[in-house]
């Protein structure tokens, strides 16, 4: 049960009562409820922001740009398409994809049949997550990007190619790319790929 947050109403809305109690807080500007959505969040937001940005001071300001979006914007919030979270890394994501301004690799376009056959990614030994965060490093930020919104975040090929303004087939092809060039820089660094 959640709240319908203009009037305040309860209704069957499937959220955490906890963040609709702080998302109304912040349609007040209450300073507290804000610092504690803030601080519930921190994390998450950074994390998307240090996978797509790699430099610790950009992923920094990004994270404060979104939550400064996500205090301005808080009243387009609808719990009833979706949860806080969603929402949150939806603006996280896209202010991630701004900040590398990833339409400028637009002449970078390949033409590819939508059935392209993908590999799939390589099981590696375990690996320290900042030491998979340095791989990722390498790639180049297209792919990288790709890689992320795929395989991390869960959108479809259709909906990068929404976001990125290409195809689903070029997007496919970037993720082929990456997965390549992955299983290299796991090789070039001594992992060992099974």
């Amino acid at each position: 049960m959640g709240t319908d947050l203009k009037s305040g109403s309860l209704s069957f809305i499937p959220a955490d009562l906890d963040d609709l109690m702080l998302i109304q807080g912040c349609l007040k500007n209450d300073r507290k409820a804000q610092f504690q959505l803030y601080k519930n969040y921190f994390a998450f937001v950074s994390g998307i922001c240090l996978r797509y940005l790699r430099v610790e001071q950009e992923a920094r300001e990004s994270t404060n740009d979104i939550f400064l979006k996500v205090f301005t914007r808080i009243s387009q919030f609808n719990p009833s398409k979706g949860s806080f979270s969603t929402w949150l890394r939806t603006i996280a994501v896209r202010t991630c994809l701004d900040k590398m301004k990833l339409n400028s690799f637009s002449h970078f376009y390949a033409s590819l049949d939508e059935e392209t056959d993908l590999f799939s990614i390589p099981s590696v030994e375990y690996i320290e997550l900042r030491d998979m965060l340095n791989l990722l490093n390498d790639l180049p930020p297209r792919q990288l990007a790709i890689f992320n919104m795929f395989v991390v975040e869960g959108y479809s090929h259709e909906e990068i190619g929404d976001i990125l303004n290409i195809s689903s087939g070029n997007s496919r092809w970037y993720l082929n790319d990456a997965k390549q060039k992955l299983k290299k820089i796991f090789i070039q660094n001594g992992h060992a790929i099974k």
